[in-house]
């Protein structure tokens, strides 16, 4: 087993018991085999990948936000004889090898400003250029293991060794300045969907579909606004494209040169309610802004039609301070205060009504489905969730929750603080007849493990014992044995 590791100031001050999942960990593992505890089943075989932040440092500059860690990678392959193998590679970026060899961040983050001259903001707006810390997701896209974050710029890396291969080429000439890292696969046609945002006076939010097999977007339709929202995710229904616009906006010419991080050129308008938009994915026709309370969530989860209305479900918020209490000075004091709520939305597009009701009770967010039921009304939505009676924490439970009001069945182990989890299918099973993989923190031990749970009893079946800890991270993938050349799987989270 070889091990390397970039020399990192630890973090200090930190009074949470979680600290570890928020410390600098740029060790870097070829694949070796964990200590493995209990039994795999003998059907699921394949490669768990994961992606998120590790490294809050470039040289001089620290770097402000949980969202502006630099990435690191992490796969754990489930061999052919049950054993689990392991190896994590810090994602080499152009923005990440630029920063190390400057001794200072090369091209600003989500929360830090960087070096921004007033020629770079002119320059920026003529000759725009995005950076590639791609730390949010992983997926196998066109025949590619592409790890992906809201700038354009998404980056293929080796599926076997984790080493980035330089920027996915789109063959198409849509352009833009933001997108999602939760593209939307449709469950009958295969196609992606995805959205693509041009900044401008008027900006332009561009909704696209690439079928399968290919690198080529094609426009569905556009949605236009002079004040965006930040978005992180959409809905799909088999009808329509769901856009929610919550009240938390910018004006991009105020983004693009204002002296504030992009975070900092936010700001909350209550009065704007939560919009939401639906695109006709035939004939590119919106409908709406239809408006309900000012609310604001990262995950949508499914999504379906149901007569004249559309139904979707999303974790939310009643406001902005979760991306305050995100600053890496506030997790590590604080933890999470705000945490979200599971909402359930209707949306009548005749008579323009919206309703919301919770959809069970108690903190919830990271939700995944059986990608079976996607555009379907779901039986059962896993996610990540807070105990009762705790605050100022972490997500500490991993959560099945019944969509017809059942009671929820968790997995929670003391000290123990679970990442999303990732649904994979029985082969030929029903509905919800799997496993949830998840990459857990063990405060404990100051180390980290695979878990493996029966998706239907949340009984644990397994778990892989990493000899260090793997951060907390942010979303990932399921790929079985053999199918790494970008079809969509079972286990693969939109």
């Amino acid at each position: 087993m070889a091990v390397t590791e970039i020399e990192t100031p630890p973090m200090t001050h930190s009074k949470v018991r979680f600290a570890a999942g928020l410390e600098p960990c740029t060790i870097q593992t070829e694949r070796t085999t964990l200590p493995l505890s209990g039994t795999i089943p003998a059907w699921l075989r394949g490669t768990l990948y994961r992606n998120g932040p590790a490294l809050w440092q470039a040289g001089s500059t620290t770097l402000q936000h949980w969202f502006d860690g630099f990435a690191k990678l992490h796969a754990f392959t489930i061999e052919d004889d049950g054993t689990v193998s392991f190896q994590c590679r810090m994602l080499e970026s152009e923005q990440y090898r630029r920063s190390l060899a400057q001794g200072r961040l090369w091209r600003r983050l989500f929360s830090t400003q960087g070096t921004r001259r007033w020629y770079h903001k002119i320059s920026q707006f003529i000759w725009p250029r995005y950076g590639d810390n791609a730390l949010v997701n992983i997926q196998p896209i066109a025949g590619k293991m592409l790890v992906m974050t809201e700038s354009p710029r998404q980056v293929s890396v080796n599926p076997d060794n984790l080493a980035a291969l330089g920027d996915f080429q789109f063959t198409d000439q849509l352009r833009g300045d933001n997108t999602t890292a939760h593209p939307m696969v449709d469950p009958v046609t295969g196609e992606l969907i995805n959205l693509l945002t041009k900044y401008s006076k008027v900006t332009k939010h561009q909704f696209t579909r690439m079928k399968a097999g290919t690198q080529q977007r094609e426009l569905i339709g556009v949605l236009r606004a002079n004040e965006p929202s930040y978005h992180h995710s959409f809905g799909l229904t088999p009808r329509f494209i769901i856009f929610t616009e919550c009240p938390f906006v910018v004006q991009p010419l105020r983004m693009v040169f204002g002296n504030s991080t992009i975070l900092g050129s936010y700001r909350w308008k209550p009065e704007l309610g939560l919009r939401i938009s639906l695109l006709d994915r035939k004939t590119g026709a919106v409908l709406g802004p239809f408006k309900t309370d000012p609310f604001f969530g990262f995950h949508h989860v499914n999504a379906y039609d149901e007569g004249d209305e559309v139904v979707f479900d999303l974790p939310v918020v009643e406001g902005p301070q979760v991306f305050e209490e995100l600053l890496m000075s506030r997790m590590v004091v604080d933890g999470i205060v705000t945490v979200p709520v599971l909402k359930r939305f209707r949306v009548n597009h005749v008579s323009g009504r919206v309703n919301h009701c919770p959809l069970g009770s108690g903190g919830f967010d990271f939700p995944i489905i059986d990608e079976c039921q996607r555009c379907k009304p779901a039986q059962v939505i896993y996610g990540c969730g807070l105990s009762a009676g705790r605050s100022h924490d972490m997500l500490n439970q991993l959560v099945r929750r019944p969509c017809d009001g059942g009671q929820d069945l968790t997995w929670v182990e003391e000290g123990c603080y679970p990442g999303e989890p990732i649904f994979v299918a029985k082969p030929g099973g029903a509905p919800d007849d799997g496993v949830l993989l998840s990459v857990v923190l063990d405060a404990n031990r100051s180390t980290s493990f695979l878990l493996i749970l029966d998706a239907t009893s949340m009984r644990e079946l397994a778990r892989a014992q990493v000899p260090h800890v793997v951060p907390f991270g942010f979303h990932g993938s399921f790929v079985p044995i053999g199918n790494k050349n970008g079809r969509k799987s079972d286990g693969q989270n939109s």
